[in-house]
This record gives C-alpha cells, structure tokens and sequence, in this order.
C-alpha cells in the first residue's frame, strides 16, 4: 500500500490546476519531472500518451490554446490513497465550450511523475447572455486563482 498524500503533495495538484486555468504553459511545465509519463483519454475515444514535461505541456497546451476567453468554472484537487485527483471545469467562450478533465497525479520529489487524465471533450453550449460568464461557478477551492 502507497503512503499517504502530504501538504507538499497536493500543493503540486494546485499548481498544476492554476497553470492550465490562466493557460500559463511555462508554470505547467515546471510541475513535471523530467521522467514524467502522460495517458489521456480526451473526447469521444482519443487516447493520447506523452513522456517528459515539454511533450505533456505541448498535449494540453494543444487542447486549450485557441479560446478566446478560458475561464475556470470550478475544480478540486484532494487525496486519492497514494494519488492525487485534480479536477477542473473550464469555459471556453471562443466557441462556446465546456469542458471537464479528472486527473490522477503521482508526485514524487521533482514533480509530478504519472499523470492519467479523462477529458470530457468540448461540450458545446448556447451563448451566455452579456455579463454572465460564469453561471455555474461553485469553487471555493484554493486551485481557483480567482478565490
């Protein structure tokens, strides 16, 4: 049986959380170590793998570059016995999305060194009227930059 998730091990979740909601490439790619392995499943079946920070970074930076708004609607990240779940709800406004990932990191002393992620793919919604951005934020999490 692994042991358990320290303050330091969730910290690296938060920060790999606030990174992608202000789509800051250079800070998500400092929270993986330099051996780290990536498996995702995103959208309707499309299984990605990718090792070292660079290749996973350029993965979701692939999948979050071309909104014009992006904007963190909730997440969370906790303990999972000898893993960490980071997950986040993000809108993006440049085509009118919603989209949701679960990730289960493993972190060891220079980063994270497994992250196996499920993306719900981009889920189309109906404009939101004018100043109304946010109809479901529920975060109050420490993830949220804007908390």
């Amino acid at each position: 049986m692994g042991r358990g998730k320290t303050m330091m091990d969730l910290a690296i979740g938060i920060r790999f959380v606030r990174a992608v909601a202000v789509r800051d490439w250079a800070a998500l790619s400092t929270c993986f170590a330099s051996d780290a392995k990536f498996r995702a499943v995103a959208g309707v079946g499309a299984f990605h793998e990718q090792s070292g920070p660079a290749d996973i970074t350029g993965q979701i930076k692939a999948w979050f570059q071309d909104g014009d708004v992006h904007e963190l609607l909730e997440s969370s990240v906790e303990a999972m016995v000898d893993r960490i779940h980071v997950r986040y709800r993000i809108h993006e406004a440049g085509g009118w999305f919603i989209v949701e990932q679960h990730a289960f990191l493993q972190a060891g002393p220079s980063g994270i060194t497994g992250c196996d992620l499920l993306c719900s793919g981009f889920r189309p919604i109906d404009p939101l009227p004018a100043g109304d951005l946010a109809p479901t934020r529920k975060s109050s999490d420490p993830a949220d930059p804007s908390a």
